[in-house]
């Protein structure tokens, strides 16, 4: 009996979706994200853009991009990782993640410019065996997926 309880113990938690990435893979995803501006400004919107962004954000950012015309700016007009215009002198002050969920996690990223601070959560989600950001809140936006329901082009 004790060896069949075992089993079903084993099966059971091979079976259920535990964390596809460990918090620490969240984390470490999300300093990578903010690391890549020491580098210059990251390509997150174009050619990365796949390897940020959960399929259901990146399907509004990729619709808002093309009923862009050429040479006009979308709705999406400004870095939404950074919740920026310009990142120059951008200085990550703290990363703070918490569980959100199975396959979930909540970064809070405390980001300075000079002598201002800002606020930029990330909601993460594992997609496959990697992390991605289902959703970005600051002040100006609370949610970047309703914004871009409510504001891309169609």
């Amino acid at each position: 009996m004790r060896f069949r309880a075992m089993l079903l113990v084993l099966a059971l938690a091979a079976a259920s979706p535990l964390h596809a990435q460990s918090l620490q893979d969240a984390r470490a995803f999300a300093l990578r994200l903010y690391a890549d501006y020491t580098h210059g400004e990251p390509d997150n919107l174009g050619r990365r853009a796949d390897a940020i962004f959960a399929p259901p954000l990146l399907a509004l950012i990729r619709r808002d991009q093309a009923a862009t015309p050429e040479g006009e700016v979308g709705a999406l007009d400004w870095d939404p990782i950074c919740g920026c215009q310009d990142s120059d002198g951008m200085v990550v002050d703290a990363v703070v993640l918490q569980p959100a969920g199975p396959l979930r996690a909540r970064a809070k990223v405390v980001l300075r410019f000079g002598h201002e601070a800002s606020t930029v959560r990330l909601d993460l989600a594992a997609v496959g065996d990697a992390w991605r950001i289902a959703d970005i809140h600051t002040r100006r936006t609370p949610s970047l997926l309703a914004f871009l329901r409510e504001n891309a082009r169609t």
